[in-house]
């Protein structure tokens, strides 16, 4: 059977044992039980609440109507837009809210309102022989009935809605790709639906029995019926505060944990495994937080194995790219580890300074995809050669962006492009300037140049460290960062 044609067989036949119930065992029992009239005049008030039964029907089948519209739309085979879809997810979450308006309305413009007027009329031409105060008497009753119904059929809707939300989620994937959520929106909070719910069922059955044992007291004994609500108010506040006071602290004790996991998934979330949500309890949410530990334990386990995996590859490709460069072994690290000496004093934290010796080790992946000829030739580059060497920057960007997940080398990006920006902007790939350069780039282009100036390559012997430290100092403000060369030079007892 098609998921929509269910899902309206479920709420109807939900509506129709929740009438059957509200209406007629529970109406029917305070208005039988408690009156004492002619077997004809209950006749009458049985035939009165059958037609506002019907009247009360047609105007919430009406109002069903319309609230089942956008779902029945998103459920059908037709083709639809994003925006439908989404709208028909957010439609079928309101249902159990639009069911306790539906039933709330109707009972009382369709229900209540017919019933008391025919009553009333009843009673004038004197078919009906009651006073007008038990129509009072029954608005009141009808409208406690309709609360508790409403509550019912609130809880059942929830219920009802499961199937017709998962076929909504799967026309998102199938037709847009695209993965429906609620984002964590609450519509109603847990402690709002037990508060309102405990007052409903502590004091709706009180009230109706208050109001029954009203009638049957003037009905059986006058003289004492207009003392009764001095101590029938009393009973009632206390009812209503007590179920108040309960229902609070029902709420808090399942409020609580379910904050607590909250604030402990959304340090997961934020990348913080260093988590031990507290077991406190001693109820179903004790497997609850005891479950959520031992998943924040596999995650870490994973995520060890993942970094270690990861720390691998990088190494990996450092010394594949060393491999290439017999002159060079060994730059990738030195510029590395001078580049996290360089971060300390910059202040840089530990998960900095960690993406920083990635980044420092990887900062000349692109030269991989330089050709050897150029690499390695031995004598001064051509323009166009140069030109080819200067492509390695983006080249590593490129390559990195293809290594999945792309989260662990995004980070690692505006430092392998920049490294070889100039201060004073007049470097490459980007002639970016100052501290628009990316501070990853400032830091590694100092580290490298100075590993650059004292390794030995094919076209010329290293050169004296103190001649290299000069030229670093040289070039701060124009070439380098000046504060990113004061700290290197103060690290290597260079300062002046």
């Amino acid at each position: 059977m098609h998921v929509y044609h269910q899902f309206v067989r479920r709420i109807i036949i939900n509506y129709l044992l929740g009438s059957f119930v509200a209406v007629l065992l529970v109406g029917g029992t305070f208005i039988f039980t408690t009156l004492e009239i002619p077997e004809v005049e209950l006749s009458v008030m049985l035939a009165t609440i059958l037609l506002s039964l019907v009247v009360m029907m047609g105007a919430e089948l009406y109002v069903l109507h319309k609230d089942l519209h956008l779902i029945k739309f998103a459920t059908s085979h037709r083709e639809l837009s994003m925006e439908e879809i989404t709208a028909a997810y957010k439609q079928t979450h309101r249902f159990p809210f639009l069911t306790v308006r539906r039933i709330l309305l109707p009972h009382f413009l369709g229900f209540s309102i017919p019933a008391g007027a025919i009553s009333i009329l009843f009673i004038q031409m004197g078919i009906l022989h009651v006073s007008y105060q038990y129509v009072v008497y029954a608005y009141i009753g009808s409208a406690l009935v309709a609360v508790m119904h409403g509550l019912v059929e609130y809880y059942l809707s929830i219920e009802a809605i499961k199937p017709v939300l998962a076929d909504i989620r799967k026309k998102a994937r199938t037709m847009h790709q695209v993965e429906l959520s609620t984002h964590g929106y609450i519509l109603v909070t847990i402690r709002k639906t037990l508060i309102a719910s405990a007052l409903v069922i502590g004091v709706s059955p009180i009230l109706l029995f208050t109001v029954a044992a009203q009638i049957r007291l003037e009905e059986v004994a006058p003289e004492i019926a207009a003392d009764y609500w001095n101590w029938a108010g009393a009973i009632i506040v206390m009812s209503m505060l007590f179920a108040s006071l309960s229902a609070w602290l029902f709420a808090k004790s399942i409020q609580d944990p379910i904050t607590e996991l909250q604030v402990s998934m959304k340090k997961v979330q934020e990348g913080n495994l260093a988590v031990d949500a507290q077991d406190n309890y001693s109820n179903d949410f004790s497997k609850l937080i005891d479950g959520f530990n031992h998943m924040v334990i596999s995650l870490k386990d994973k995520d060890t194995i993942n970094q270690e995996l990861l720390e691998s590859f990088i190494t990996t490709l450092a010394a594949a790219l060393d491999a290439r460069d017999p002159y060079t072994a060994g730059h990738s690290i030195r510029v590395s580890q001078n580049a996290v000496k360089i971060g300390e004093g910059l202040g840089l934290d530990e998960k900095e300074l960690i993406l920083l010796r990635k980044t420092g080790l990887l900062h000349d992946i692109g030269k991989i995809g330089v050709e050897d000829s150029v690499l390695l030739k031995d004598g001064k580059l051509t323009d166009e050669e140069f030109t080819k060497i200067q492509a390695h920057p983006v080249l590593g960007e490129n390559i990195l962006k293809q290594v999945k997940p792309q989260e662990a080398m995004e980070q690692m990006l505006p430092g392998v492009r920049s490294h070889h920006e100039r201060f004073d902007g007049k470097g490459y790939p980007d002639q970016l300037k100052g501290e628009a350069i990316p501070l990853f780039g400032r830091i590694i282009a100092v580290a490298d140049a100075f590993d650059a100036m004292t390794s030995n390559r094919p076209y010329r012997n290293a050169m004296p460290k103190e001649r290299a430290y000069d030229i670093i100092r040289s070039g701060a403000g124009t070439q380098w960062d000046a504060e990113c060369v004061s700290i290197f030079l103060t690290q290597h007892g260079q300062a002046k």
